[in-house]
């Protein structure tokens, strides 16, 4: 009998399968059908998650965001100081901080650590960018608590071992080095140093081959002693936990933490950039790296959303004008994209591509081109519909994981967003208009002041760059000092 039924089983199915792709064969012969465009979905609809806000007897702040679908929590610990905060005599201090908290504790050795949060299946990580530097981990919930006592015990009681200093600083010197040999990461350094110059958003988080040298424990507990202390930090903790629960176990594990008050500023703005074309010589290289910007504004400008839209259409998208000019008409390149990198401080505006060697002025001259017409005619209605669709459909997307919804709280408390910040966020993009648009641009895109760095061949790249008529080509090394 079950030999029965399941042949009959199968002969149905097969049948089925049958059927179903004689229809797709016979569909798929149609020239009609193959005309048709599929019927778009409905839009999807942000119901970004809300969270809870308080400041801890420490100065600490919470942030707890429930999301209860999966037995996982995501904690971020971020703090109000990145490689910004470096001493100018020591680039690279806070990402080596940062690098060697986790190495040691004074209970715990670098392979304790290591064995105590592997055996719980989870991995602390630790970042540090121009504006912050933070640590974090994802664990199951019932690993939670045993995870974030070995987390404060990274924060409060570093040891600063010296065979562990030693260690990190031959990680980081060989990072460096690797580095120097890459067009691309001397692009942006060069160009990071030609609008910024020596102020602190000026270098690199790994910072320069004498500073690393340099940096003994002394100045690892200085800076840690001055910048990861409770009142210039934040702590975010996203999914399976009610925030009762989360506000009990911060407070056990880092109630006790004194340190200096206070929330560390923004650098200050810096001084006019350099403008001009600077040229690092690669010889014989095939192509030239090229950047291309300035000085931009601070995260928090009240003409953000304008901003964003803006950039989207000049450079930020595939189907951004840029983009589609030097790639898909001129064929100059793979891709091209133009951006603002915000930071609490000022910021910069930038365009970045690779080109072949040959074309090096015309890529240039099709870029300035394209920031001059967007500043001086409006853009289409239906470009800043795509650009407004582009980023409001795809905010879904960034809270689908614990660790991406505590990556958008950490944006809210390092930049000092308001809490429904990201409710908010598809109405003010919205809003946005053509005029702004074309107001944003003409204010904020100025190329008068663009510096144009270009790493390639001098040979091949020198004799047309005196056709942009901006002056005499400037020479840099790859760390972008004058030759």
């Amino acid at each position: 009998m079950k030999r029965i039924l399941l042949s009959l089983a199968v002969l149905f199915f097969s049948s089925c399968a049958t059927s179903s792709g004689q229809q797709a064969l016979e569909l798929y012969a149609n020239p009609e059908f193959r005309k048709a465009v599929p019927p778009a979905g409905p839009k999807p609809v942000l119901k970004a998650p809300t969270g809870t806000r308080e400041v801890l007897s420490n100065g600490m702040t919470l942030i707890t965001v429930e999301k209860r679908n999966l037995p996982l929590i995501h904690t971020r610990v971020v703090f109000k100081s990145g490689s910004a905060a470096d001493p100018e005599s020591l680039p690279g201090l806070a990402g080596f901080t940062a690098a060697i908290l986790k190495t040691g504790t004074t209970t715990r050795s670098a392979q304790q650590l290591s064995d105590e949060v592997e055996t719980r299946g989870s991995f602390i990580r630790s970042g540090v960018d121009a504006d912050t530097t933070s640590f974090s981990f994802s664990s199951l919930s019932e690993n939670y608590e045993g995870v974030l006592t070995i987390l404060g015990d990274i924060l409060q009681n570093p040891s600063f071992a010296d065979q562990e200093i030693k260690r990190q600083r031959m990680q980081r010197l060989t990072s460096l080095t690797q580095s120097k040999d890459d067009p691309r990461q001397i692009a942006g350094r060069v160009f990071k140093k030609s609008i910024f110059g020596n102020h602190p958003y000026g270098h690199s988080v790994v910072g320069t081959e004498k500073a690393l040298k340099t940096i003994t424990a002394k100045e690892l507990k200085s800076h840690y002693e001055g910048h990861i202390r409770p009142a210039n930090a934040a702590i975010i903790v996203v999914g399976d936990i009610a925030a009762a629960d989360a506000k009990a176990a911060i407070e056990s594990t880092f109630g006790q933490w004194k340190s200096k008050e206070g929330i560390l500023a923004p650098p200050k703005e810096p001084n006019p950039n350099s403008t001009g074309i600077f040229l690092v010589d690669k010889p014989g290289a095939a192509q030239s790296q090229l950047r291309i910007g300035h000085l931009g504004v601070a995260r928090n400008h009240p003409d953000y959303f304008s901003i964003v839209l803006c950039n989207a259409i000049l450079g930020g998208l595939f189907n951004s004008r840029i983009n589609m000019n030097l790639r898909e008409d001129k064929g100059y390149t793979y891709g091209a994209r133009s951006y603002f990198g915000f930071n609490r401080g000022v910021g910069s505006f930038g365009v970045y591509t690779g080109v072949k060697s040959d074309v090096t002025t015309p890529a240039i001259v099709e870029v300035l081109k394209e920031i001059t017409t967007i500043r001086t005619v409006d853009v289409g209605a239906e470009e800043l519909t795509n650009a407004k669709n582009r980023y409001s459909l795809s905010l879904p997307g960034y809270f689908q994981t614990v660790s991406g919804i505590a990556s958008m709280f950490s944006n809210i408390y390092t930049y000092d967003l308001s809490m429904s910040y990201y409710q908010d966020l598809p109405a003010n993009l919205s809003k946005v208009t053509v005029a702004d648009v074309r107001r944003v641009a003409e204010t904020y895109l100025q190329p008068e002041k663009l510096a144009i760095v270009i790493v390639g061949d001098k040979a091949t790249v020198a004799p047309t760059l005196k056709s942009l008529d901006r002056g005499e080509v400037q020479m840099r090394d790859a760390k972008g000092n004058p030759l």
